[in-house]
């Protein structure tokens, strides 16, 4: 027997979603301020009125011919879409990889929600299937996949607290900057110059930095580092804010539900899951606590969230994951210690640069001394760097067993430990640099299957270490 799901009408205002906020806006302003010329108004935007007509109508038809057919015989569905160029695709559901299920405050209201359908066979931010529907389907949608919604039960619930201590330590403010500034541009779009200049200064702590007797400068960048901190805060808090991980008791699927204003549902099967990985950031090292991500197919979808499980887990539990029946025994390699000079010339390089241009000013007689607050936090952030990158030669290893591969190393100012299953692994590279190659040292990348060429690297271990996890590796999959 077939089931359909039907495309919700919300689909039509969704298309014109970015023309409708200027439309109106643009009539506004003439019909409050100048009553008497409302005629010359629509004449005036009766062309942008047209377009938005003509907009919605498309929607309309879309929507109409916008629906998933469920066949349940032949373990299978449809997709039916187009309006000049009819189209039906077909899927098989065994290839479904994850199912992402968006809500917003606007589309509550309307009784819709979003859903994106991946397989992987297709990249992009729309996966394979993307419509909307009525919350009201939202059930039977998923039991097309995992089975029905009450076979779900809480596995974990993240309280607000824990959610506000990863957001904490693993913000930076280079993260706020680039969140703020489209949303000041598109302030500005909307409302006017009056208004960005409104949100700009609500969030300027410079006077106050001013005040305390910092040079303005260096009062401007630090407060823009405050303000871009607050905001990455706030944003992550949004965003991962009254997680709940659900599994299933009927099949071994995983559901992950989070979000304070846009709720995000992720839905996909245990064994779909590419890897586990734990990060940390220097403050979450002082404070041994770590956050416990996943890997799926469909999860670049979410412009830059990571898929959190567990927000400031201790990080003694998670070592008790990790450590889960990991055999020593068993091929290890760590990087050699002549091997610590290549994780330092990064940081070492910035230090003498920052040391010179200091010795440089100094014999020109040139003033720095408005910039001492910015020199001294440079120096600071680079020292740290400099111990991290010590930390990381230390903690860096890689295993390997007949069941999974644990590849520990840091990236972007983290230390990382990631987990991954044998059978996930679809390629080992191995590359050296010219400088690698005096050392007899090499870089390993092992890929898995992602849209976006998901790698997972290990730096300046021993060619010959490189060589013996690719024999091992290949032996386990053959």
């Amino acid at each position: 027997m077939k089931k359909e799901i039907k495309c919700s009408y919300f689909e039509a205002v969704y298309i014109c979603r970015a023309y409708i906020p200027l439309a109106l806006l643009s009539l506004i302003p003439t019909i409050f301020l100048k009553p008497k010329e409302v005629f010359a108004a629509v004449l005036a935007y009766g062309l942008n009125l047209l377009i938005l007509t003509a907009i919605f109508i498309y929607g309309i038809i879309r929507v109409k011919n916008k629906k998933l057919y469920n066949i349940p015989e032949k373990d299978s569905f449809r997709f039916n879409s187009g309006i000049i160029e009819k189209r039906k695709v077909y899927f098989s559901k065994p290839c479904v990889k994850s199912v992402i299920i968006e809500k917003n405050i606007f589309s509550w209201f309307l009784n819709s929600e979003k859903i994106i359908l991946n397989t992987g066979s297709q990249t992009g931010d729309n996966g394979n299937i993307t419509m909307f529907i009525s919350r009201n389907l939202e059930n039977l949608f998923l039991s097309f996949f995992y089975g029905e919604r009450n076979s779900f039960f809480t596995a974990y619930k993240a309280d607000m607290l824990r959610v506000f201590l990863m957001a904490l330590s693993s913000s930076n403010a280079f993260a706020g900057v680039v969140i703020f500034i489209p949303f000041l541009n598109k302030t500005e779009e909307l409302f006017g110059q009056k208004y960005k200049e409104l949100v700009r200064s609500s969030l300027d702590v410079s006077p106050y930095i001013q005040n305390i007797g910092v040079p303005p400068i260096t009062a401007a960048i630090t407060g823009l580092f405050i303000s871009g901190l607050i905001i990455s805060v706030i944003s992550v808090i949004l965003s991962y804010g009254f997680l709940e991980v659900k599994k299933s008791s009927e099949n071994n699927c995983l559901l992950v539900r989070r979000g304070v204003i846009r709720k995000n549902i992720f839905v996909t099967s245990s064994q779909k899951i590419i890897a586990y990985q734990t990060r940390q950031s220097i403050l979450m090292s002082l404070l041994k606590i770590c956050t416990l991500n996943y890997f799926a197919c469909g999860q670049h979808r979410e412009h830059g969230n990571k898929r959190v499980i567990v927000p400031a887990v201790s990080k003694k539990k998670v070592e008790d994951f990790f450590k889960l029946n990991l055999e020593k025994s068993k091929y290890i390699e760590t990087p050699p210690s002549f091997s610590l000079k290549a994780y330092l010339y990064f940081p070492s390089m910035w230090l003498v640069l920052l040391g010179v241009s200091c010795m440089v000013c100094f014999f020109i007689n040139f003033d720095i001394s408005p910039f001492y607050p910015v020199i001294i936090f440079l120096f600071f952030i680079f020292s740290v760097y400099f111990v991290m990158r010590i930390a990381a030669h230390k903690k860096a290893f890689l295993y390997a067993d007949k069941d999974k591969a644990i590849i520990s190393f840091y990236k972007r100012m983290s230390f990382t430990k990631t987990l991954i299953p044998i059978s996930k692994i679809q390629g080992i590279q191995i590359t050296q640099s010219i400088f690698q190659r005096y050392r007899n040292i090499c870089n390993i990348n092992v890929y898995v299957y992602s849209e976006k060429k998901r790698c997972f690297k290990i730096k300046h271990l021993k060619l010959s270490s490189g060589l013996k996890f690719s024999k091992i590796i290949n032996h386990t999959l053959l």
